[in-house]
């Protein structure tokens, strides 16, 4: 319903949708992935298994970062 409002062609096929997925053409997908977020920072029994590595390697990253 919100693609179609958005004025996406809803005729293309599911691989050009993924396409343009991957190329974020959808904007409203971002708030997706923001509610998400959200959502297992607030509970935390929703993390997947590899959270806690992933979560692990993203402060190494940013502490490398600054320096």
């Amino acid at each position: 319903m919100y693609l179609k409002e958005s004025g996406y062609d809803t005729t293309k096929s599911l691989k050009d949708f993924l396409k343009d997925m991957e190329a974020r053409r959808i904007p409203y997908l971002d708030s997706i992935a923001r509610a998400s977020r959200k959502v297992q920072e607030e509970h935390p029994h929703l993390r997947g298994k590899k959270w806690k590595k992933r979560k692990k390697k993203s402060i190494e990253i940013r502490n490398e970062m600054r320096g």
